[in-house]
């Protein structure tokens, strides 16, 4: 069968062990039909056998179910079924559900569903790590009626007081009132401090909240209130994993208090929030190189005087840009996949948000978060790969696919000409298209949809750096095949 065929409209539910072909069927019967919304769908996946998914997927599509609804019950069903605090492990099954979403533009119509198909199986993987420990399911939404009569400026004031002071049942109390009366902007606006002042869990607090907006942009705002509930779980908590000391959640807390009060009185050319003007890509190679020698707090330091000096937003974060991917080329691990998508995260608060202030705490934390992920990062890169720098990767003479199975140097020189050529529309079809049938976990999606946004947010004579030191991570044909694309292959045969 053609690769064309296996995700069409013509697939039968017969997954799975011929014992169990019956109650699979069964299964399907009970989601299929244009009627069925993300909340059913949601329930029935949270109570299927894994293994049954893939079927259940397919069959629920055949008959009309989006990919835009399957991503959208994905998320209903995390955020019900898996534990938001500590932010990690299995969390990442919600995180993922943007970075899917964005990546389905890049994919040709026989794979759109493939993204969808993981992220479920993701969220399938999550609840049997959650069901391992303290069993989590999130309690129905409770309001106290007395809010009901108070004003909105009144209730945005005791929720922002409340995320300061780390009241998790006020705060939440409170979302769930809001989330009637405001848009996911106006809501998530008041929530990005509590996001970006907490480095703890490297990082994924500003990046739960970043990909739950982007989700909700793209998914509907409908479903927000559970998914607000969700990220205010994960960044209220006061010790995530109960690894923090007193003295290091002092100094990270203490960090993020010195960048705002910084950022209170920063000017910085064309605003923040506007990227891509005037930009100075040989001064953001040059800040990258001091970044890489600065301790957190000299390196907000560094971006400050950069900025007071007439450096503008677009450079600035192009030097954090710089400096995450340099990272993830020396790191080539999950350890080096978070300072990227931080960067990601951080950004994407930064041109969200309408607070300048807000906007410009988030670059300063933005230098002192990559410059505390560098002892992370010292110690998890081999000792071959410490020469390698981001400012020394070229456009290489050979064309080509930067995906197919060769030497990683060869992938990187590949990758930075075919941007270097304008053809990045070409390599992130090509980045796209590979990660859908060779993903292994949920990271794969973060990592390459966040480089890929970042690829095309970059000054244009900086984004081939950036393209050749995505090839670290990102996969290639010779990767072994995703279970579930091997699941959906085999469907496709019956």
């Amino acid at each position: 069968m053609q690769r064309r065929s296996f995700l069409g409209a013509g697939l039968a539910c017969g997954f799975g062990p011929r014992s169990s072909e019956e109650n699979v069927r069964h299964d399907c019967a009970a989601v299929a039909g244009r009627t069925v919304d993300r909340d059913t769908f949601a329930t029935k996946v949270l109570t299927t056998a894994r293994d049954h998914v893939p079927a259940l997927v397919v069959e629920a599509h055949r008959e009309g179910m989006s990919v835009r609804d399957l991503l959208g019950a994905a998320l209903l069903a995390g955020v019900r079924e898996v534990a938001p605090s500590p932010i990690g492990g299995p969390v990442h099954c919600m995180m993922m559900v943007a970075s899917a979403s964005y990546l389905i533009r890049w994919l040709d119509d026989e794979l759109r569903l493939l993204p969808a198909l993981f992220n479920l199986d993701r969220v399938k993987n999550s609840q049997t790590r959650d069901e391992n420990g303290p069993r989590f399911s999130m309690r129905a939404a409770s309001v106290d009626a007395s809010v009901h009569e108070a004003p909105n400026a009144s209730l945005e004031r005791e929720f922002v007081t409340a995320l300061r002071d780390w009241k998790l049942e006020h705060a939440e109390a409170l979302a769930i009132e809001l989330h009637d009366r405001l848009s996911a902007n106006e809501l998530f606006e008041l929530l990005w401090p509590a996001a970006i002042r907490d480095f703890r869990v490297i990082g994924h607090k500003a990046i739960y909240a970043s990909q739950a907006r982007r989700a909700l942009e793209d998914l509907g705002w409908r479903d927000g209130r559970d998914v607000v509930r969700s990220v205010l779980a994960g960044l209220l908590d006061q010790n995530p994993y109960d690894r923090a000391t007193s003295k290091e959640t002092r100094e990270i807390l203490a960090l993020y208090d010195a960048n705002a009060e910084t950022a209170a009185s920063l000017e910085i050319g064309s605003g923040a929030n506007v990227p891509g003007v005037a930009r100075d890509p040989a001064r953001s190679r040059a800040l990258e190189l001091e970044l890489r020698t600065r301790a957190p707090e000299g390196a907000a330091a560094a971006m400050t005087a950069a900025a007071r000096d007439g450096a503008d937003a677009g450079t600035l974060w192009d030097a954090l840009r710089l400096r995450s991917f340099d990272q993830v080329l020396r790191a080539p691990t999950i350890a080096g996949v978070h300072p990227v998508t931080s960067i990601n995260a951080l950004h994407a608060i930064a041109t969200t948000t309408r607070d300048r202030h807000t906007a410009r705490t988030c670059l300063l934390q933005g230098a002192s978060w990559l410059a505390l992920f560098e002892p992370l990062i010292e110690q998890r890169t081999p000792a071959e790969r410490r020469a390698l720098r981001i400012d020394t990767i070229e456009a290489g003479r050979e064309k080509g696919n930067p995906s197919e199975p060769r030497e990683e140097g060869q992938r990187r020189s590949r990758a930075a000409r075919l941007v270097a050529d304008g053809e990045y529309e070409r390599f992130a079809r090509l980045s796209a298209s590979t990660l859908a049938r060779k993903a292994r976990e949920d990271h794969d999606y973060k990592f390459a949809a966040a480089a890929l946004e970042e690829i095309a947010n970059v000054a244009p004579e900086l984004a081939p750096s950036l393209a050749g030191a995505a090839m670290a991570f990102l996969h290639h044909e010779g990767d072994p095949d995703a279970t579930v694309y091997d699941s959906v292959r085999k469907l496709g045969h019956k």
